[in-house]
């Protein structure tokens, strides 16, 4: 079945359509990097406008300016060791094989659903809620790296739905046992100080949203909601980034 007029008048999906992307939301993980420096380079978007002028920040923060300076003109190192969980169709995976295999990075992406192959990532296709699934992404993961040290994860992202029935407890339940599945894998394989981005359903003022928010602050050392332009506007989609 054909895409509907509504997704043909969607700018992403033509976007994505015109640059070989599997689907839109590969527009989000982009957008993201571009804000957050996920893939190396500029920490912040702001840095691009800042880092030129050390000046103006002593003469804004005093002696601190120059400490910030110095931190937001520092190209970050790119992420060599990443997990894309909930990876199919494949477009987040696509972006992280663009972006960082030609420079060696290992790259492993698990879903339910196989994916066609692409460079540099190493599929495991299986359910990231069951444990067998969790421990073979620890060993593809392993496996993956080429060296005698074994690293942990610099990069761990999540873009990961559950299927829709229409009954809203039931689909809030499927997506909460997602996002626990992608934190319990983000605690064990994690590097301290490394990035976790996962999606995560929040309608303010809802209590349970505030809940959630507060439990991964419990978690993380810094718990950032964004929501991206390439995000539907009738979607309550948001993303979790946790940077050091």
């Amino acid at each position: 079945m054909g895409k509907s007029t509504k997704d043909q008048r969607d700018p992403f999906y033509r976007q994505g359509k015109q640059e070989g992307y599997r689907a839109r939301s590969a527009f989000k993980l982009l957008q993201l990097d571009e804000e957050f420096g996920l893939f190396g380079g500029k920490s912040h978007a702001l840095a691009a406008q800042l880092a030129p002028s050390e000046q103006a920040l002593v003469d804004l923060l005093g002696p601190l300016g120059s400490t910030v300076h110095r931190a937001i003109a520092t190209p970050a190192a790119q992420p060599g060791y990443v997990v894309d969980l909930c990876a199919a169709p494949g477009s987040w995976s696509q972006v992280l094989s663009r972006s960082l295999s030609s420079s060696g990075a290992c790259i492993v992406a698990v879903d339910l659903q196989a994916m066609a192959p692409l460079d540099g990532v190493v599929q495991v296709v299986g359910d990231i809620t069951t444990a067998a699934t969790a421990q073979a992404v620890e060993r593809a993961f392993r496996d993956a790296q080429h060296g005698t040290k074994t690293h942990q994860a610099d990069l761990i992202v999540c873009d990961g739905a559950p299927d829709v029935t229409g009954i809203q407890a039931l689909d809030e339940y499927a997506q909460a046992q997602l996002l626990t599945a992608a934190l319990t894998m983000a605690l064990r394989m994690l590097r301290p100080g490394g990035t976790f981005l996962a999606k995560v359903f929040v309608h303010p003022p809802d209590e349970a949203s505030r809940m959630l928010v507060a439990q991964l602050r419990r978690l993380f050392a810094q718990v950032e909601l964004v929501k991206p332009s390439s995000s539907r506007a009738s979607s309550a989609e948001h993303f979790v980034v946790r940077r050091s």
